[in-house]
């Protein structure tokens, strides 16, 4: 789907709520030997707003596709917030160059 490519591997991060929380975490796993993960901490995440462009060739992404709990905006912001919906493959190169964000 459109959000699985706009994600990457960022579909696989889990979102915590502060870098101590984080911190715990990975000392569980690597004391268990349970794997590695990448931890969003909500409390270091520092987005600044995306400025979409205004055309009815493209939307954002995130407005469009994904419905997701509002105490994890900066997440959802960090991973989709510079991703863009095209209504076909030309628009999508063409606004992707023209302002710098993914278009899928």
């Amino acid at each position: 789907t459109a959000v699985e490519v706009a994600a990457q591997n960022s579909l696989f991060h889990v979102i915590v709520d502060t870098d101590h929380t984080a911190a715990r975490l990975m000392k569980r796993l690597e004391k268990d030997r349970l794997g590695r993960v990448t931890f969003l901490p909500l409390n270091q995440l520092h987005v600044d707003k995306a400025r979409y462009p205004d055309s009815s060739d493209v939307t954002p992404l995130l407005s469009q596709c994904i419905q997701y709990d509002p105490r994890v905006e900066r997440a959802m912001q960090h991973v989709f917030g510079k991703k863009l919906l095209a209504r076909n493959v030309d628009v999508a190169s063409t606004w992707s160059a023209r302002c710098g964000m993914d278009a899928i």
